[in-house]
C-alpha cells in the first residue's frame, strides 16, 4: 500500500517591500507552507507564466513602478488555470481606500502591518489550511 502525501499548498507573494518579504518569509517558514516571491508585478507574471501549481497569491496592491496589484489581479485572473484561485490584496491602506479589489479578483484583504494571527485568519476564510 502506497502511503499519499498531500503536496504543499503552493503561494505567491507579490511584495515590492524587502522587509516584508522577509517578514511573510518567517511567516510561511513556521506554517510549513512553500512560497514563491517576486519583487513586481512582472516579475509574478514571469513566474505564473509556466506554471499552475500556485493555490493562492498574495498581492501588494501599490507595487511601486510598473504593474500595479491592481492590474496584476486582472491579468492574473485572465488565466483560465487560475480564474478560480484565492488573491488576497494586501495594502497599508484602508479597505475603504481600495474600493474595488473585489471587482478586480481578489477574494481576501490583509492590511498591513498584519500578524501571524491575522494571516492564518485569512488563510483560514480562504479554506486554505488542512
Amino acid at each position: 500500500m502506497e502511503i499519499q502525501i498531500p503536496p504543499k499548498k503552493k503561494m505567491l507573494f507579490v511584495e515590492d517591500d524587502p522587509g516584508w518579504r522577509l517578514i511573510i518569509s518567517y511567516m510561511v517558514k513556521k506554517m510549513d507552507i512553500e512560497a514563491l516571491y517576486a519583487e513586481s508585478g512582472e516579475d509574478a507574471l514571469e513566474i505564473i507564466q509556466d506554471r499552475n501549481d500556485v493555490s493562492v497569491m498574495f498581492l501588494d496592491v501599490s507595487l511601486g513602478n510598473g504593474i500595479t496589484g491592481m492590474d496584476l489581479a486582472g491579468r492574473i485572473k485572465s488565466k483560465q488555470c487560475y480564474k478560480d484561485i484565492p488573491l488576497i490584496a494586501m495594502t497599508a491602506y484602508e479597505k475603504r481606500s481600495i474600493a474595488g479589489y473585489e471587482e478586480n479578483g481578489f477574494t481576501g484583504y490583509l492590511q498591513k502591518p498584519y500578524s501571524a494571527d491575522q494571516f492564518g485568519a485569512v488563510l483560514e476564510r480562504q479554506h486554505l489550511l488542512d
